[in-house]
């Protein structure tokens, strides 16, 4: 449970195969992963926290964080701003939120059709828009930023988070309905 990277992994190399129900946790050999894997460089904020670029859309650029620890993936409010600007007013669907902390945070659920990270899009994705404290902790709350949690997580096949390369690395053939490696 929890977040990958916070600390403690210093140049060690976390293998996720989901398909077979194991993880992994073995030194880096520094090599590249294997070609089947898409592949993102990351980097790391001063407490350790890797942080990846993701598009949303054609247009929106955004930083991400993967979470092994959260259910859904959770949105800031500069990433709602942009994802909703010049669009028709539309009617919220609310979700509450309950953290690892006693806080519970009321949210706007809302669809994004279109994620990209690397070379692998994923698809009709739920997301949970707040003004979630976390991002305010990470200094990701001015720009729009998500914190990627299992729902989307739990789809791939395999995740590969290499601390030595700054590489997180997945393959999604698992719902192939929802992901699509170019």
């Amino acid at each position: 449970d929890g977040i990958l990277a916070v600390a403690g992994f210093g140049d060690q190399r976390i293998d996720v195969d989901f398909k077979r129900d194991r993880v992994s946790v073995l030194e880096s050999n520094g090599r590249r992963p294997h070609y089947s894997l898409v592949t993102q460089r990351v980097e790391r904020n001063k407490h350790g926290l890797m942080i990846f670029d993701v598009r949303i859309g054609r247009r929106i650029k955004a930083k991400a964080v993967l979470d092994t620890g959260a259910e859904r993936t959770l949105g800031n409010l500069a990433l709602q701003n942009a994802i909703n600007k010049g669009r028709k007013n539309r009617e919220p669907v609310s979700a509450v939120v309950h953290g690892a902390t006693p806080d519970i945070a009321d949210g706007d659920v809302q669809e994004i059709k279109q994620a990209m990270i690397g070379d692998m899009t994923l698809t009709n994705l739920e997301v949970i828009f707040a003004d979630f404290h976390v991002f305010k902790l990470w200094g990701l709350d001015k720009e729009p930023a998500m914190l990627i949690g299992m729902d989307m997580i739990g789809v791939l096949e395999r995740l590969v988070i290499d601390y030595r390369r700054n590489e997180v690395s997945m393959f999604g053939d698992r719902a192939a309905s929802r992901i699509v490696a170019r």
